[in-house]
């Protein structure tokens, strides 16, 4: 019998009915929480919607992830506790209806929303915290008794006050991002339970390695080894899949959108690639199959062909017309089918082109091909920003002239703000709750994505004001502050490319380039 808690159960401690799970306890939609986040309260836990959660009148969502702690009295303020405060009056007239409100709707529906609010995976909230609206919180603060959190609190961070204010940082900046990409929260829960000892008191290191190991086994071991030959290999492999043509499929998991690699027989019939979900004569079709049912967009790996496609399954005459031919190249596929009763799915890889005959490429290979013009551009920010601060010595002072570097500097970090906004700004607008809609697994990932936003955004007005303020001879601050925006750039880069670009893939294709 297992001894794991089970996520689904309101009272995970049945002598301590003052401590119920969040998860299968809420019912308005407005409200996510993950699994094994607990509400502690002697006194009417289970009103943790009514009670804790205030002023939830409009859209605003409230987002909790995994594994967090809320102790008694914890209450998080909606959007709908805002005043106005466009006037003299922050008096809420509205709210009392009649001619009042007849006269002051349209004031207080035109109120800019904060947004939604959203906490990471393991967070522990002391007693009697107050979170304002549209605030996030990163993994694994802190949040301690009595504090007001009005503003966005960093990942392993521990904040106190009114209001909160950092006092510390956990780990340092490299511990936090080794345990922001092991994201344990995410593991199944048998792994958490295997490893429970080294995430209670393990390092981070520690962790990265369990998350590491977890990461290879996505593949499985047999599967791994025959990836690791293909690619060495230029597409080609031995023992039983030598003299054939091996594919290797990389479909994106039908709810979690996590990347998973297949190496599957690869025929071409007709002019077309097709392959079939044989599983070797199993019962079950295999989980590559079930991807593409959910998502048909995919990479594949032919040789020392790479591109997207989308699978088409195919039906009726077609597929039996195409099985035919299949086990003529193939007659190992015959024996397979005579083991089992499950008929055989055939799946034709289409591929689509632009007008100028290239073929398309997948949401995802253009989100890569968008953050490496931006780590180029962000690059030549740099070097111009060193030149000026290298060539201080040799500049004129005059007051009221702006070296032609100075402005070329100011012009340059311009562009590259703009874009970068731009850039985010779609992805926190389209991509982002397509991806949601598509993937739910992936909500926990994409809260993170768009907290590194908001930092990044703030990092970047920042360098923009210092720019713009910038008199010739006063570079001081402005390399250290430019190379905090890089570093926080780059990490946020290779973490969404390597969390994102199969997911983005399998919504469909990029547009066409002008």
């Amino acid at each position: 019998m297992s001894t794991i808690p089970d996520p689904t159960m309101l009272h995970p401690l049945p002598e301590h009915e003052r401590v119920v799970l969040l998860k299968p306890l809420v019912t308005d939609p407005r409200i996510e929480v993950g699994e094994f986040t607990y509400y502690d309260d002697p006194d009417r836990a289970e009103e943790f919607e009514q009670r804790n959660v205030l002023y939830a009148y409009g859209p605003e969502r409230l987002v909790i992830g995994k594994y967090c702690a809320i102790a008694t009295g914890t209450r998080f303020l909606m959007a709908g506790a805002e005043h106005p405060t466009l006037g003299v009056s922050t008096f809420p007239f509205t709210m009392f209806g009649g001619d009042w409100a007849e006269r002051t709707l349209d004031i207080v529906t035109s109120m800019p929303s904060r947004g939604d609010t959203i906490v990471g995976n393991d967070v522990w909230f002391g007693h009697g915290v107050t979170v304002m609206p549209g605030v996030t919180i990163g993994d694994g603060a802190i949040i301690a008794t009595g504090a007001v959190v009005t503003s966005d609190v960093p990942p392993y961070t521990v904040v106190v006050g009114n209001p909160a204010r950092p006092i510390k940082q956990r780990y340092d900046d490299e511990d936090v991002e080794r345990l922001l990409r092991a994201a344990w929260w995410d593991w199944p829960v048998e792994l958490v339970t295997e490893h429970v000892r080294t995430i209670m008191s393990g390092t981070p290191a520690e962790i990265e390695t369990v998350a590491a190991e977890q990461l290879k086994s996505t593949v499985a071991e047999w599967n791994r080894a025959v990836v690791e030959e293909f690619r060495a290999n230029g597409g080609k492999v031995g023992g039983p899949f030598e003299g054939g043509t091996l594919a290797l499929l990389t479909t994106a998991g039908a709810k979690t959108g996590r990347s998973r690699i297949s190496p599957v027989g690869h025929l071409e019939i007709d002019g077309r690639a097709v392959v079939i979900a044989s599983a070797g004569g199993g019962d079950k079709n295999p989980s590559w199959y079930h991807n593409l049912r959910a998502n048909p967009v995919l990479t594949v790996e032919v040789g020392i062909d790479t591109y997207q496609a989308r699978a088409r399954i195919t039906e009726g005459e077609e597929r039996d017309r195409l099985f035919a031919r299949a086990c003529e190249i193939a007659p190992g596929y015959a024996d397979y089918q005579r083991q089992t009763d499950r008929v055989l799915p055939i799946v034709v890889l289409e591929t689509e082109v632009y007008d100028d005959g290239r073929r398309a490429r997948g949401l995802g290979r253009e989100l890569a091909e968008v953050h490496a013009w931006l780590r180029q551009e962000i690059g030549e920010l740099r070097e111009r920003a060193a030149a000026f601060v290298a060539g201080q010595g040799e500049q004129p002072r005059s007051g009221d002239v702006v070296p032609d570097v100075l402005k070329d500097l100011r012009d340059h970090c311009l562009s590259f703000c703009q874009a970068l906004e731009v850039h985010h700004g779609g992805e926190d607008e389209h991509a982002f709750p397509a991806l949601e809609k598509t993937f739910p697994g992936l909500a926990p990932t994409l809260a993170r994505l768009r907290e590194e936003h908001r930092t990044v955004a703030r990092l970047r007005s920042d360098i923009a004001d210092r720019l713009e303020k910038l008199e010739v001879g006063d570079p001081d601050g402005v390399m250290d502050e430019l190379d905090r925006l890089i570093g926080q750039l780059q990490r946020h880069f290779a973490y969404e490319e390597t969390t994102l670009v199969t997911a983005l893939d399998a919504l469909g294709f990029a547009p066409a380039r002008p």
